[in-house]
């Protein structure tokens, strides 16, 4: 007989291949992104009923912020949906393809944590997913350098998913998603002592690499630098050791950006609206002031709603002339504020919150994978919304492995601190 977590498993698995890209390898669409996410939507929504009829009180403690957000996020959904729909006179088509799909695939989070709960781990879960992540990856690779060096084309759906993607003359290729999530893990891992761990930094420099020549996303690969050296920083044990490196990692790097002017320069260079890619720079903040100007117009509080290209309103709206747009997925949390107004607290504020609560209170307790773990997800999450929105639609199945990872981590880290509290209350009694 089948374990229902083994079940649980395989399912979440067949989502995730469809989010990351796996029916691009095929040379015709087996089935397009609309049933993708009509299928795992609707599988979320089945798996979820036995979960919502589970009455364990551990396990409730463990989905009680899951609960708690996606019941605020979906209402948020619902309002902003019918904003749109009445503004824009959106045909219930439109709503359903390419809004409402998009914005349920949250609900995940639901069979995500319910294998935590079976597992009573993160780990077993996030490795597999981890290793899919890292085979597309490599796939995505090969299809990059087979292109670019040979001028050979394999997977072309996958080496072409974005049109006229290029930068510095090289074709470039997306990391996809669950990349941040993969990342975090990849680094934890590494930081064993054993063979295994110096595997998994050799995979780490693949990935970076991977971000630097191959995604050419600056932004990316400075928050993935940034996430690495926070969960390094913080692996480092309190000995004189420990501090004596810390020091020296703080120096390196101050010296690095301070002193080495060729590297700020380049950096500069990177982010300044006068540097070597200037123009999407400025791009960006002309499109900011734009969306932000007609907010301030109509005192759009609550946001322009869900905009969808195609709509001749909505063209109208986005357009930056006649024939491009701004486009929101540049813009980050920005992307969203723009979008819903002020409901972006309930979306992303509350999620940053529960993600800056759960680091602080992993300090507390001697666990350090949840430490690890905690910090590096939250660094990777709050810093990379800046301008890679998680909501957007190359990057929303990331949400319920957050969703379902801090609600479990928020639980066991309380478990720990309690079993911890109590045990020093015990020697008190025993020794005081």
């Amino acid at each position: 007989m089948i374990k229902v977590s083994s079940l649980y498993k395989f399912i979440i698995i067949v989502f995730v291949s469809f989010m990351i890209g796996v029916p691009l390898l095929f040379p015709n669409e087996i089935l397009g992104n609309f049933y993708q996410r009509f299928i795992i939507v609707l599988g979320s929504l089945f798996l979820s009923i036995p979960v919502f009829l589970h009455n364990d009180y551990k396990f409730k403690k463990q989905a009680k912020f899951l609960n708690h957000y996606l019941f605020i996020y979906l209402l948020v959904v619902v309002i902003m949906i019918v904003f749109s729909k009445i503004t824009y006179d959106y045909s219930w088509g439109e709503v359903m393809k390419h809004i409402l799909l998009e914005y349920l695939l949250p609900i995940a989070a639901f069979p995500i944590i319910f294998i935590f709960y079976m597992d009573d781990t993160i780990e077993n879960l996030i490795a597999v997913v981890s290793k899919i992540v890292l085979f597309m990856l490599l796939i995505r690779m090969f299809s990059w350098l087979m292109y670019n060096y040979r001028g050979e084309i394999y997977f072309p759906r996958l080496l072409f998913q974005y049109e006229e993607w290029i930068r510095d003359g090289f074709q470039r290729v997306e990391s996809g998603m669950i990349y941040g999530i993969t990342l975090v893990f990849v680094a934890v891992q590494s930081l064993n002592n054993r063979i295994s761990g110096l595997i998994y930094k050799c995979i780490v420099c693949l990935m970076l690499l991977f971000l630097i020549f191959i995604t050419r996303v600056r932004f990316q690969t400075f928050i993935s630098i940034l996430t690495i050296f926070v969960i390094y920083f913080s692996k480092i044990n309190k000995t004189k050791n420990g501090y004596f490196f810390k020091i020296l990692i703080f120096v390196s790097g101050f010296y690095l950006l301070v002193f080495d002017s060729h590297l700020l320069q380049s950096f500069i260079s990177r982010i300044s609206t006068n540097g070597e890619y200037g123009a999407s720079t400025a791009v960006r903040f002309q499109g900011l002031s734009h969306y932000l100007s007609i907010m301030s117009q109509n005192h759009s509080y609550f946001g322009l709603g869900f905009l969808l290209r195609g709509n001749p309103i909505a063209d109208s709206i986005m357009a930056r002339n006649s024939w491009s747009i701004y486009y929101l997925d540049d813009l980050g949390i920005f992307g969203t504020l723009i979008q819903i107004g002020i409901f972006t607290i309930l979306t992303h504020i509350l999620l940053f919150v529960k993600a800056i609560k759960v680091v602080t209170r992993s300090f507390r307790v001697g666990h350090s994978n949840y430490k690890l773990y905690s910090i590096g997800l939250t660094t990777y999450l709050i810093g990379s919304c800046l301008l890679l929105n998680i909501f957007d639609r190359q990057r929303i199945f990331d949400v319920p492995f957050y969703l379902a990872i801090f609600s479990f981590l928020d639980a066991k880290i309380s478990e720990v601190y309690s079993e911890e509290t109590l045990d020093k209350d015990r020697e008190k009694e025993l020794y005081g």
